[in-house]
């Protein structure tokens, strides 16, 4: 297992992707831990992921808080996880590929002990792979609920099909429109982004607010033209899996600045890269370069 500590705030989100070569997923995830070292700490909240199967326990009482399945887990063998937790409330909420799976409740939350650590830990020998791994502060809100699922009730444990109501037709996410931290959204054109301030012009007049408050920005679709392919070219890539292409005209000890077409000249934090490829333009040289493979 791997572990970081000092990284948790008392309500947060953690993002990461997982890739697993084997059958199916065998992997823990620990949060609100106090023991870095350990690979079975005794504070803090665990998940395991067991097949299509996911499990919540809390780890000082060592008791069960619950458990779903996603077929996500079985048919796939990469999927993306959030998960959004809080050591003031005991909530633990459950998203796989953007989609919400599960919300559980810590009734015995006072009785748990917690700190601020994170930990990915392997079940089994095979390799699996974690990575665009982030860690944010979560408002504490619950503003999704799971889909009930066929034959089962959250709270007594079954229920009859009979029961259950035909799925309404959602109506299509507009491309303007933007989801608020609170669950609200809001409909309008993105004007500017400064100094952590967005302003929005909606049909009721314009809204500006921090940025800080969005869960989601509609940027305005545009033409662009492809830019001129230079000597001095690199390709950096960020951690989310995006990247982009800039002359690189300095280095420093720990910063690149480079020149596009896209956004003028800019200095970049080398750390904000996990990869920056040269010679770009050589088809040569494509088959040298690192690929995703196992």
């Amino acid at each position: 297992g791997i572990a970081k500590d000092d990284l948790l705030p008392e309500e947060c989100t953690v993002t990461f992707d997982v890739a697993w070569k084997s059958d199916s997923i065998q992997l823990k995830v620990i949060l609100f831990s106090d023991q870095p070292s350990s690979e079975n700490p005794d504070s803090g909240y665990e998940l395991s992921f067991q097949r299509s199967s996911v499990y919540l326990r809390n780890c000082k009482t060592r008791s069960f808080l619950g458990s779903t399945h996603s077929q996500a887990l079985r048919e796939d063998e990469k999927v993306k996880i959030q998960i959004r937790a809080s050591r003031k409330s005991g909530k633990v909420c459950l998203f796989i590929n953007d989609r919400i799976i599960e919300v559980w409740t810590d009734p015995d939350i006072a009785k748990n002990r917690f700190g601020s650590c994170l930990h990915f830990v392997s079940a089994k020998s095979l390799p699996i792979r974690i990575s665009g791994i982030g860690v944010t502060e979560w408002d504490g809100l619950v503003d999704q609920m799971p889909e009930l699922r066929v034959g089962m009730n959250r709270r007594f444990g079954f229920q009859e099909q009979r029961d259950i109501p035909e799925p309404e037709e959602t109506e299509t996410t507009k491309e303007n429109q933007m989801e608020l931290a609170n669950g609200d959204r809001l409909e309008g054109e993105v004007t500017s982004i400064e100094d952590g301030m967005i302003s929005v012009k909606t049909p009721l007049g314009d809204f500006k607010a921090p940025i800080r408050r969005f869960r989601t920005v509609a940027l305005k679709k545009v033409d662009l033209e492809r830019c001129i392919r230079r000597n001095g070219d690199i390709r950096a890539s960020l951690p989310d899996g995006s990247s982009f292409v800039f002359r690189l005209d300095g280095v420093d000890d720990d910063t690149l600045t480079g020149s596009s077409q896209n956004f003028g000249t800019a200095t970049f934090k080398t750390a904000a890269f996990n990869r920056i490829e040269f010679n770009i333009y050589d088809l040569a040289l494509d088959e040298k370069r690192g690929t995703d493979d196992w």
